[in-house]
């Protein structure tokens, strides 16, 4: 990451990197992903649906930054100290590794390994299990407005990786609809984790408890769906669960946005593979188009 030129001392030159290494990148979108299931266009569609009239249903999506109640030194191992001070960091200067080297701590020797920020978000990702419930919560929410190049960070990503390891056990005992909502403000955050065990393990819970959804918890699973539609797709799910899906999208046909009713019956038909003729054809009755 640094490379060095010549000197003798303690403190050895470091090569000036460019401009460009300091510019807070965002992660790139997943090639060959179908346009409809592309971040970019699920956030906007996102921020159609928290300005609409139904606004109110999402607004479990409209997260703010978050601090834990830190307790005092050396209990918990400084779990909730450490994760205030890697969330600071992260919002107000930029990922562990651009801290380190714009606060001077990463040079040649490595004599103070233990006192970089990317080393202490190594520490915070090995006691991640310390949180409680509520605590585990709150720093979902904190991660969904941090900067999208959170992402791009090693250090961050082992963190990522310990809440969604923690997330995808914990989930089991907690309530089916609460789950749908906090794995989509997951989803919709920067963290990104090849495991997604987390994603996959709600997918599971809420495909058994599809028959217990209000029609707007169908909606959250179906936004879900669409934001995981890589995992989403490889759920299998019973025709009586289907059938349900589509009963509610049609009996709430009149009280959804047009937003809402795209987003439903493209995570149905495409993502599910359900493919309903009576909601094609309402739909296409109400709107004057052809799907």
């Amino acid at each position: 990451m640094v490379s060095n030129v010549g000197g003798s001392g303690k403190f050895k030159k470091m090569m000036a990197k460019p401009d460009s290494y300091f510019q807070r990148k965002s992660a790139e979108e997943e090639k060959n992903q179908n346009y409809l299931f592309s971040r970019n266009y699920l956030d906007r569609t996102v921020s159609k649906l928290l300005v609409s009239d139904r606004r109110n249903k999402y607004s479990f999506l409209m997260t703010t930054r978050q601090s834990l109640q830190e307790e005092e030194e050396n209990i918990r191992e400084n779990v909730t100290r450490d994760w205030n001070h890697i969330s600071e960091t992260v919002q107000d200067l930029g990922i562990p590794e651009f801290a380190d080297v714009i606060g001077g701590q990463m040079f040649a020797g490595g004599n103070a390994r233990t006192s970089t920020t990317c080393c202490r978000t190594l520490r915070l990702a090995d006691i991640i299990y310390l949180l409680t419930d509520p605590e585990l919560i709150s720093s979902i929410e904190d991660i969904s407005v941090w900067p999208s190049d959170a992402s791009t960070s090693d250090s961050l990503t082992a963190v990522f990786k310990s809440i969604d390891k923690e997330l995808s056990i914990r989930c089991a005992k907690w309530d089916t609809v609460d789950n749908i909502q906090f794995a989509l403000i997951w989803s919709r955050g920067p963290a990104r984790t090849a495991e997604k065990l987390f994603e996959k393990r709600v997918l599971k819970l809420a495909s058994k408890d599809i028959l217990n959804l209000s029609l707007d918890d169908c909606l959250t699973f179906l936004l879900f769906c669409s934001y995981e539609s890589k995992i989403a797709s490889e759920l299998v799910l019973g025709e009586e669960e289907k059938l349900f899906l589509e009963s509610q999208l049609l009996k709430g046909l009149h009280s959804m946005s047009e937003t809402e009713i795209s987003l439903g019956y493209t995570s149905l038909s495409t993502i599910l593979r359900h493919k309903s003729m009576a909601l094609k054809t309402k739909i296409e009755g109400c709107y004057g188009f052809r799907l």
